[in-house]
């Protein structure tokens, strides 16, 4: 449930906006496929609603030089986008996303190369927004819990 104070924020706005016109799905021919709305419209969505907003891919520094992940000991990455947006009364407020690499059977990568970052990277920021905003929300719901299944 959004509160008073949320909703007040626009966190949520587009909850109840019907988002399956934008609804993708993609799969590897077998047993795995997921629904999932393009980064771009997500970024739309939120951009029409906060006109500044702006994210970021968050680096870390491993030894001497900048990776665009987190790094796990098992050699896969998480990937940390940072989404800032400014309300109309000017306040400020940042979201954090992360996601783990993952091929296209929903498996961590190892040792991921830019292009399965990059897309990792705009999963996380489609995400974020739609945990900000609520649009397409119902996609992510259960995610947590697939691979138990």
């Amino acid at each position: 449930m959004v509160n008073k104070e949320d909703n007040e924020l626009g966190v949520y706005k587009l909850r109840n906006q019907d988002h399956r016109p934008y609804v993708e799905t993609i799969g590897n021919g077998g047993s795995y496929s997921a629904d999932y709305i393009s980064w771009s419209v997500m970024w739309d969505k939120l951009k029409d609603m906060y006109p500044t907003s702006k994210h970021e891919w968050v680096s870390y520094i491993y030894g001497d030089k900048p990776y665009f992940g987190i790094m796990q000991p098992d050699g896969s990455a998480t990937v940390h986008c940072k989404i800032t947006y400014e309300t109309e009364d000017g306040n400020t407020f940042e979201h954090h996303e992360y996601l783990a690499v993952r091929d296209n059977r929903n498996q961590s990568v190892q040792n991921p190369n830019s292009a399965e970052m990059e897309n990792a990277y705009r999963r996380a920021l489609a995400k974020g927004v739609s945990t900000l905003t609520g649009f397409g929300i119902e996609l992510w719901m259960g995610e947590d819990i697939r691979q138990l299944k």
